[in-house]
């Protein structure tokens, strides 16, 4: 978002640091799902080089942005967009609640139902989305849960009906969710729920469900990571040396010692640097890294 790094007079100050913060939440996210996140800068123009954007909840993109985003999904890509309505900076200051959009119905393909100048309050404490379809690797009847949090005007949610879009998942009062409009040959996936912004107020967050979610988008967009592991509490990255040897990084949050199976794409295999061995299942000691070399 480009509102981080410009002073827009239309813009209070104090919102920046905000952008920030939700940016970092969002990163912290896409890299306890193993993705291989990458930061786009808005002035500079969306890359066309990715199979999944996710825009966090930071409520404001300018149009020309909007309009890159769609051209990309049309291209193939997946778009994923966390709605947020935004946060007073303060009790008189002014405030323009809502996504930031010149054309939210027809960008995901529904028909809001906000009120003009009011927010649809999130009442319940838990929010339990409840899968009506298959997505990403996730079934349909499975369920994801987020901790609500946020104050009065970002503690909200979208309020909507389908009109090109597909449902993907329902709240517990059964309203829409998670919604799919198809473009192209690509997809634009819509959380009506700011996750990001509610997850970042919270204190030791991480992980969260978010994180099962940013997988699936993967799944999805094809966009999974060559080497990666199910649990959120073990990070995994590769690094290539000049060479073109290949090494994968294992790291450990846990207290404890494990013992994991790492799913790898097709054809390739984990070596142990010494001896060469193939390797299954990788050990971790307490909050450990482990290192083996991967072959292609």
């Amino acid at each position: 978002s480009s509102y981080l790094e410009v002073e827009y007079p239309f813009v209070d100050p104090i919102t920046r640091p905000f952008v920030r913060d939700l940016l970092l939440q969002s990163y912290v996210t896409a890299r306890a799902a193993d993705l291989a996140p990458a930061l786009t800068r808005e002035l500079e123009g969306i890359g066309a080089d990715a199979r999944l954007f996710i825009v966090p909840s930071t409520q404001m993109l300018t149009g020309p942005c909007w309009q890159e985003l769609e051209e990309r999904a049309h291209s193939g890509a997946t778009v994923f967009v966390s709605y947020f309505t935004g946060e007073r900076p303060g009790p008189n200051t002014p405030f323009h609640p809502g996504l930031w959009h010149p054309d939210l119905n027809t960008f995901f393909g529904v028909r809001h139902r906000l009120r003009y100048g009011l927010v649809a309050p999130i009442e319940e404490d838990e929010i339990v989305w409840h899968f009506e379809r298959p997505f990403g690797g996730l079934e349909a009847s499975e369920e994801l849960r987020f901790r609500a949090r946020g104050s009065e005007d970002g503690r909200s949610f979208l309020p909507l009906e389908p009109v090109a879009a597909e449902v993907v998942a329902t709240d517990s009062a059964g309203r829409p969710a998670l919604l799919r409009r198809r473009v192209g040959s690509g997809s634009i996936v819509l959380s009506v729920y700011p996750l990001e912004y509610m997850a970042v107020l919270g204190a030791a967050v991480n992980p969260d469900d978010t994180i099962r979610l940013y997988q699936a988008l993967a799944r999805e967009a094809g966009a999974v990571a060559p080497v990666r592991v199910e649990r959120p509490d073990v990070h995994v990255d590769r690094l290539v040396r000049d060479d073109g040897k290949v090494f994968a990084f294992f790291v450990s949050y846990s207290p404890d010692r494990l013992e994991i199976e790492p799913e790898l794409d097709e054809g390739a295999t984990l070596h142990d640097l010494q001896s060469g061995a193939r390797l299954e299942r990788i050990a971790l000691s307490p909050r450990g890294v482990t290192v083996v070399e991967m072959s292609t």
